[in-house]
């Protein structure tokens, strides 16, 4: 297979960082990486499908996480039921099985780093990220290379906190363009993200990011 593509959908797969393989955000069929012995190069083999209807409980889980009720009282649950709930929700967002609130996801990291939960969705949102940075490139004819953007705006993850992922693009996309060309470019931004563009800048500048 190549691209790291799904040979059933055509979807681009997401390595799973915990478990090390590859899962299609779209059909959740699960992949391994393996050097194949009859093949030249390494191939995807598929492992288990991951499609498959929710236990009632689950279901609700998650529909309290997307809802933002969750968050709201999670902060009042002992360290089990809270992990149930933050690693349930880290399962849905990385199937991509409900749309992603990120404000509900950056309440639930707080309560994970607070009983020391570990959960990963890097990867997820690094994907966003990207691909919200190539968006705003193409529609405003930036003239900037995206990649470049892109990797400016990982080299400060820690910036990133619980930000939704089009907040960090607009701001890292922006700064980029004044920081490292010298231009001020035009691109629709709320007002929480230009309080966010001075702080950053001010930071970025101590840096040496100029």
């Amino acid at each position: 297979m190549s691209d790291d593509k799904c040979p059933y959908c055509g979807e681009h797969l997401i390595l799973d960082s915990e478990t090390m393989e590859y899962v299609c955000p779209a059909c959740g069929t699960v992949f391994g990486y393996e050097m194949l012995p009859s093949f030249d190069q390494a191939a995807y083999v598929e492992r288990y499908s991951t499609k498959r209807r929710l236990d009632s409980d689950v279901e609700r889980l998650a529909e309290e996480l997307f809802l933002g009720i969750v968050p709201r009282e999670l902060r009042k649950m002992g360290r089990e039921r809270a992990t149930r709930v933050v690693k349930t929700l880290e399962a849905l967002v990385k199937k991509r099985m409900y749309a992603i609130d990120w404000s509900v996801v950056r309440e639930a990291m707080e309560v994970a780093k607070r009983y020391g939960i570990k959960v990963d969705l890097s990867s997820v949102r690094s994907e966003q990220v990207l691909n919200t940075i190539k968006t705003l490139v193409k529609a405003h004819n930036l003239g900037i290379d995206p990649e470049k953007i892109y990797l400016f705006t990982v080299k400060h993850r820690d910036l990133w906190s619980g930000r939704k992922p089009e907040t960090i693009a607009v701001v890292f996309t922006y700064l980029y363009a004044k920081l490292k060309l010298g231009a001020e470019i035009q691109i629709p931004m709320s007002q929480s993200a230009r309080k966010l563009v001075k702080v950053f800048e001010k930071v970025l500048i101590e840096r040496g990011e100029v």
